[in-house]
């Protein structure tokens, strides 16, 4: 038999060290964890993180446009940039339930 999300248990951080829980104690914060409305937030959520980071991405080639191509790009086009990955990050890791679960 395979064993499915709910059923692993893994291992839950408290200060200095790691503790292993329960699978009964896991199976209770998948399901306190999965409700309708949390997914409905955590989509939501990451709908406009993504949406933020197009708008970065679009503010670092509108400056970069202004520049002529010979001269270096301002900081703030790698700033928007990298403000992009991280909102894009963010919404990667809000996507996915079990990193969430296992930060907590």
């Amino acid at each position: 038999m395979e064993a499915t999300f709910a059923d692993t248990a893994p291992l839950k951080r408290q200060g200095e060290g790691t503790v292993r829980i329960s699978a009964a104690e896991w199976r209770e914060i998948v399901m306190r964890t999965s409700s309708p409305r949390i997914d409905e937030f955590r989509q939501g959520l990451r709908l406009e993180l993504l949406r933020l980071a197009r708008h970065e991405d679009d503010l670092a080639a509108a400056e970069g446009a202004e520049v002529p191509y010979w001269a270096t790009c301002p900081p703030s086009v790698l700033g928007h940039r990298t403000a992009a990955a991280a909102l894009r990050a963010e919404a990667d890791r809000i996507a996915s339930p079990e990193l969430e679960l296992l930060s907590a």
